[in-house]
């Protein structure tokens, strides 16, 4: 269906502007992008409002896709499992946030936080295969996702120390886990299609 969509509005917009097939067929793959993402968010943003989690939510997508952008991770075969990927991902952080207690909380956002540090420092950042980068773009790429981890992960260690803020604190680490563990699963699938 998105597919469908997407090939529709750059077909119709790409014969306008005189685009070749070639360049048509980019533009269905962004826009399907776009309009996926789109898709995703909205449905986040409307299960953040009705389980009380806005602002933990809108922390944990920010650092998780700033952190993402800078360090790579692991690529879904489809768009459509990626957003199952995610959804899973979310609701087990929602789930984390309802039925994990305050005085716990602290702990496992610090824990998780320290674990996807070492993570992101030994193996970001994860190319894709499609996309090379430069051995410059990969070593200012290494130095962003360290320094944004170590800066989130004193956030969290802040937020810690006060029970009201504990969530905000569970929230940021998981963004930063999150990251980490896409890291961890692209690095065992590139090795993997290497042997």
């Amino acid at each position: 269906m998105i597919h469908r969509l997407a090939e529709s509005i750059a077909y119709f917009y790409g014969k306008k502007a005189n685009y070749s097939k070639d360049k048509i067929e980019v533009c269905v793959y962004g826009l399907e992008l776009l309009i996926s993402d789109t898709i995703v968010i909205t449905i986040t943003m409307i299960l953040s409002i009705i389980t009380n989690t806005f602002f933990y939510t809108i922390l944990l997508l920010s650092v998780f896709i700033f952190l993402r952008c800078q360090s790579g991770g692991f690529h879904a075969s489809s768009h459509f499992r990626c957003n199952v990927l995610f959804f899973a991902a979310y609701i087990v952080s929602l789930l984390l946030v309802k039925f994990i207690s305050v005085s716990i909380m602290k702990y496992v956002a610090i824990i998780m936080s320290v674990i996807s540090l070492i993570e992101i420092f030994l193996y970001a950042p994860i190319e894709h295969p499609n996309k090379p980068i430069s051995k410059k773009k990969k070593e200012k790429f290494k130095v962003r996702s360290i320094v944004a981890t170590i800066a989130f992960t004193f956030f969290v260690i802040v937020l810690s120390a006060w029970e009201t803020t504990s969530i905000y604190s569970l929230g940021i680490s998981l963004g930063i886990f999150f990251v980490g563990l896409s890291i961890m699963a692209e690095t065992k699938k590139l090795s993997k299609s290497q042997n």
